[in-house]
């Protein structure tokens, strides 16, 4: 059965926003926009490729504020969002419903900074926009995507061990960052310690407003 067959990426849409403020910097050709929810846009036209836009955004704040028993659930919450999809849309369905469209959205986690990025062609990039929003306001944090996501880790993590250069590599971080935790590599056992409620916590932390 196709579950995604007849359904539409977001039922309804959010009350639009507005412009609030727009200045030009002209020395760089940039258009820099204020909208109602505090997020600054700054425009930079290019004739690299026509059919192109591409969008960058950044934050403060990211996984070295987490606490050393959180930080390894907090560090994957990405990854589990990208498996279970948004929207109440799984990650297979999401691709089918952008089939025959060239859109994309997606967040991520740095230590100290936490971003958006994505892309579409000028016609779907209304696409790219409801993406964004979902990855926002409705990520997934599906149960069996979570045990997927551990299925997948075990197997990588246990081959480590073997891996000469990964020893080698675990070894210099260890020294060079004075064995912090969040250098550390991960380890078969600290699979089962991942938590998915500290991921929906985390996630709800840093993305529950687009403001700064």
């Amino acid at each position: 059965v196709d579950s995604a067959s007849g359904t539409m990426l977001m039922s309804s849409l959010p009350k639009p926003g507005t412009v609030k403020a727009r200045r030009e910097i002209a020395a760089i050709g940039v258009t820099v926009l204020t909208l109602s929810n505090g997020v600054e846009v700054w425009l930079k036209p290019t004739n690299f490729k026509n059919d192109q836009v591409i969008f960058t955004g950044y934050a403060k704040g990211g996984t070295a504020s987490v606490p050393e028993a959180q930080y390894r659930s907090a560090s994957l919450m990405t990854a589990l969002i990208g498996s279970s999809g948004v929207g109440g849309h799984s990650a297979v369905d999401l691709g089918k419903l952008l089939s025959g469209q060239i859109a994309s959205a997606s967040i991520s986690v740095g230590p100290y900074t936490h971003g958006v990025s994505g892309g579409a062609t000028p016609k779907d990039l209304e696409t790219a926009f409801q993406l964004l929003y979902l990855d926002f306001t409705a990520p997934n944090h599906d149960p069996e995507a979570f045990e997927l996501l551990k299925r997948r880790l075990r197997p990588n993590l246990e081959n480590q061990a073997q891996s000469p250069g990964a020893v080698y590599g675990e070894r210099v971080r260890a020294i060079n960052t004075v064995n912090h935790f969040t250098a550390k590599a991960m380890r078969v056992e600290d699979v089962d310690r991942l938590d998915m409620s500290v991921m929906e916590s985390f996630h709800k932390t840093l993305f529950a407003n687009a403001a700064d």
